[in-house]
């Protein structure tokens, strides 16, 4: 009876001490983030973000607005905060008076696209109808760089467009098309066993470097800073994880893609070592040396102001917070 009673008076005792509030956990801010499914050295930096919590840890929840199309109308539309992948249909936006915004950079690299063709090295000047993701942007710009650099007369080319990357298989195969750009192994390997030429991007980029990086707007900026900044501190987090864990992070391109796209152990190990090789040209805070891109955006493009300064393009101050990081 006396251990009962003991009992309700403790009870009673700690009933009557007044509680602490636990603080709540406060809400993420949703970032909604542009990009292509198949661009997986982006997706990778997005999805061992997510995997290792460095977008919830710095405050932000990732909505995905994926396309097969070009990026950058969605972010001009205000239909995404932020697109991540080349710089070129950005800068070209920028040169246009449209208030388009670099904080920060992935990559800097010889573009990594492999042209496919039905024509040799000895033939390929007879290239007429080239497939595109779209008429312009980044793949645009580039596809002129290659066709060029083959000596192709540009203005004997007719492009059509096929965003995806199946369509343009497809439209190979059937002559559709003379050349496109096909980038997954898988398909590659398709079309080479075929009898089509495969153009490495050594032969179709040498000398021409493009950085490769994160995309916003000054509306954006303005409207969400809180999630534009927590993506790009995520995205630093996770560059610097896929640098110093090179094995865990060819074992999750493997699980991640491995069914989806025909990675293998080895297909792994050349993409990790590409992704890697392409981040020793550049750091995180964007700049550097863009003039020979800047030059090639200009003469494609054709821009309505090429002559803008870039000092409102090249925006620093997110991605030098990001790289204080621990």
């Amino acid at each position: 009876m006396k251990k009962v009673v003991s009992f309700i008076l403790l009870s009673l005792v700690w009933l009557s001490v007044p509680t602490v509030p636990t603080a709540t956990a406060k809400p993420l801010t949703n970032v909604k983030v542009a990009y292509f499914d198949s661009a997986l050295s982006f997706n990778l930096l997005i999805e061992i973000g997510k995997q290792q919590g460095f977008f919830r840890k710095n405050g932000v929840k990732i909505q995905k607005v994926v396309t097969n199309k070009a990026t950058t109308p969605l972010l001009i539309g205000k239909q995404a905060d932020i697109s991540v992948g080349p710089i070129a249909s950005i800068m070209s936006s920028y040169l246009s008076n449209i208030e388009t915004r670099w904080l920060g950079t992935t990559s800097a690299y010889n573009p990594t696209f492999f042209a496919v063709s039905k024509y040799s090295r000895k033939t390929i000047k007879s290239v007429r109808k080239v497939g595109l993701v779209t008429m312009a942007g980044a793949d645009r710009i580039l596809m002129d760089i290659a066709l060029a650099k083959l000596g192709v007369n540009l203005n004997n080319v007719q492009y059509l467009v096929a965003p995806s990357e199946p369509a343009r298989t497809a439209m190979l195969e059937s002559g559709t098309i003379d050349m496109a750009f096909i980038n997954l192994h898988l398909n590659r390997n398709r079309l080479k066993k075929k009898g089509f030429k495969i153009y490495k991007p050594s032969t179709l980029f040498s000398g021409y470097f493009t950085p490769d990086g994160i995309h916003s707007t000054k509306y954006a900026l303005e409207q969400n800073p809180a999630g534009v900044r927590g993506f790009v501190k995520g995205i630093f987090l996770a560059k610097r994880y896929t640098s110093r864990y090179p094995k865990a992070t060819k074992a999750f391109l493997k699980r991640k893609w491995g069914k989806k796209y025909g990675i293998t152990r080895a297909v792994a190990a050349n993409l990790y070592a590409e992704i890697i090789a392409s981040r020793k040209r550049t750091g995180f805070v964007p700049g550097g040396n863009t003039k020979g891109l800047l030059n090639s955006v200009k003469k494609i493009s054709k821009p309505k102001n090429p002559n803008r300064s870039l000092k409102y393009f090249v925006y620093k101050n997110y991605a030098r917070i990001a790289v204080k990081q621990k």
